[in-house]
C-alpha cells in the first residue's frame, strides 16, 4: 500500500467540505511596523523575543531556555493552522525559516506542496527534513531567525514508514526545541477527535499523534487551536 494514501486518510480524519476559503486570522498589518507598548496586540522581534502585536498570545517571552518562544499551533485537515502560523511568523523582523517536513510521493502531495509554496511567497528560506528534524532544528535555529515546522504529523507518518523508532525521535525533538537559539511555531494536526481507526496501524498513528502533541504543548510557552479558520488560545494567551 502506498504511504501517501493511508497517510492523508489518518491525518484528513476531522476534514470537513474542501475548497472553503480561510478568513483572516490574525490581523497586525495596522499597526505599520510601529511598536506600540500600550497595544493589546503582539509583535515579534528579533532576538527571539514576542511583545505586544498577535491573535490573543500570551505575556512577553524570551527564547532562552526550553518552551520560551516556542508556539504549538494545532488543527484539523483545512482549519486553517499553517496560514495562522505563517502569519505568526511573517509579523516578525528576522530571517525565516519553513522546515519542511512533506515528501512528493504522488501528484496529490506535490500539488498541496505547491500551494504551501505559493501562499509562503517571497522571503522564506526552505529547508526540507522529512525525517531528521530534530537535527534540522538545531542546525538551524540562529539568532535572529524564526523557524516554521510544518507539519510534526507529516514528520511522525514518515518515522513510521520508514521504521524508526518514534518514542527517541520525539525525545530528540523535545531536546531540539530546548536548545533552540530563537523561536520556532510548530504546526501539527489533530487526529484524535474522529471515529477509532479500523486498523492497528492507523491506530498506532492516532495514538503517536496524540502524545506527540502531547510533549509538544507541555512545553511550549503558547498553544493554539485552530477550527473554522479561527484560533482558540489554549496556553499561554491573553
Amino acid at each position: 500500500r502506498r504511504r501517501g494514501s493511508w497517510f492523508r486518510c489518518s491525518v484528513a480524519a476531522n476534514e470537513g467540505k474542501r475548497g472553503s476559503s480561510i478568513p483572516a486570522v490574525l490581523d497586525a498589518t495596522s499597526s505599520k511596523g510601529r511598536s506600540n507598548p500600550r497595544s493589546s496586540r503582539k509583535r515579534f522581534h528579533g532576538e527571539g523575543t514576542i511583545e505586544r502585536c498577535g491573535a490573543r498570545a500570551g505575556a512577553p517571552v524570551n527564547a532562552a531556555g526550553p518552551g520560551h518562544g516556542l508556539i504549538l499551533v494545532l488543527g484539523g485537515a483545512r482549519s486553517g493552522k499553517s496560514a495562522f502560523a505563517e502569519k505568526l511568523v511573517r509579523e516578525g523582523r528576522w530571517r525565516r525559516v519553513y522546515v519542511a517536513t512533506a515528501e512528493p510521493v504522488d501528484d496529490e502531495m506535490a500539488g498541496r506542496i505547491e500551494v504551501h509554496r505559493a501562499r509562503r511567497g517571497e522571503g522564506w528560506r526552505t529547508v526540507e527534513a522529512p525525517v531528521e528534524l530534530a537535527e534540522a532544528i538545531r542546525r538551524e535555529s540562529v539568532p535572529r531567525t524564526c523557524l516554521l515546522v510544518d507539519c510534526l504529523t507529516v514528520w511522525l507518518g514518515n518515522l513510521m514508514h520508514h521504521g524508526h523508532d518514534v518514542d527517541a525521535a520525539r525525545e530528540a525533538l523535545l531536546e531540539s526545541l530546548a536548545a533552540a537559539s530563537g523561536p520556532v511555531v510548530l504546526v501539527a494536526n489533530e487526529v484524535g477527535l474522529g471515529i477509532v481507526p479500523d486498523n492497528a496501524m492507523a491506530r498506532a498513528f492516532r495514538d503517536h499523534a496524540g502524545r506527540l502533541n502531547q510533549a509538544v504543548a507541555g512545553v511550549a510557552e503558547r498553544v493554539y487551536f485552530m477550527a473554522a479558520g479561527l484560533a482558540v488560545s489554549l496556553k499561554g494567551g491573553a
